[in-house]
């Protein structure tokens, strides 16, 4: 049995002017809902209108009456957490050098050795390198208190669910975000990393013809303690406990696809 996660360790020395900005910060979309997705079957009129969408979750920023105090990893100040698993804790954070919202994920790697963690701080790195218009970028990857964190861009839109659910979408329309969805992971996979865990909830869509894709959620920090992904997305040799592939990755996207043309799972 995996030992219990060590709790996270922060500083707080939040300045005044940070807390300032962060009065007049906008809000951050939580994380995604249960996949369930809701299209019209391919065909080249298609486009029944769909059943009620589930609406994404908003949820405001804490001001500094609601939350007097603010965490620090670095130079980003914590605002609130989004998720947590066994591979990291995941939070809204502002970026006060830059001036900008970011997603900061802390992982758990409190209880691996030093080779794991030197590993999977390796591959953030790369993740950093790793510049494409379809996969999130990475900021920053380092340690802080003696957490290994990962600074991520800050993705707006909708994850896969909820776009095709939001609106009729074609066969044509769904077929294209998820081509570009692939493009982020072939980049991925060029750059010698997997993602180990693609499925809808990790495409986020925005432009108002879905023209803005990136692929979320790259799976670093598995391989110190967490599961691998949803089983209906995750290929069998993984399942078994392979390491993620790209072999891999393209099994999940051939599902995710399916799923997204024809409302249910392959066979």
């Amino acid at each position: 049995m995996r030992a219990a996660a060590a709790p996270l360790r922060y500083r707080d020395d939040t300045s005044k002017s940070v807390k300032h900005e962060l009065e007049n910060m906008d809000t951050v979309v939580a994380g995604p809902g249960p996949c369930a997705l809701d299209t019209t079957q391919p065909g080249d009129a298609g486009d029944a209108v769909p059943r009620p969408h589930r609406v994404p979750t908003h949820t405001p920023l804490p001001t500094t009456a609601a939350a007097p105090l603010l965490l620090r990893l670095g130079r980003f100040t914590v605002l609130e957490t989004l998720a947590e698993d066994e591979a990291a804790v995941t939070h809204g954070a502002y970026d006060e050098l830059l001036d900008r919202k970011v997603v900061v994920k802390v992982l758990r790697t409190a209880d691996a050795d030093e080779s794991a963690r030197d590993r999977v701080l390796g591959e953030a790195r790369a993740m950093a390198r790793l510049t494409h218009p379809n996969v999130v970028r990475v900021f920053e990857a380092g340690s802080a208190n003696g957490q290994i964190f990962i600074a991520l861009e800050f993705v707006r839109g909708l994850d896969l669910v909820d776009w095709l659910a939001a609106a009729p979408r074609s066969w044509r329309a769904r077929v294209e975000a998820l081509m570009l969805a692939g493009r982020g992971l072939a980049a991925a996979h060029a750059a010698g990393l997997a993602h180990g865990d693609f499925r809808p909830a990790h495409v986020r869509v925005d432009g108002e013809q879905g023209e803005d894709v990136r692929v979320v959620e790259f799976g670093l920090g598995r391989s110190v303690g967490a599961t691998a992904g949803v089983p209906v997305y995750t290929a069998p040799e993984q399942l078994a406990g392979a390491a993620a592939s790209a072999l891999g990755d393209q099994y999940s996207f051939c599902v995710t696809l399916y799923e997204a043309l024809y409302r249910q799972l392959p066979l």
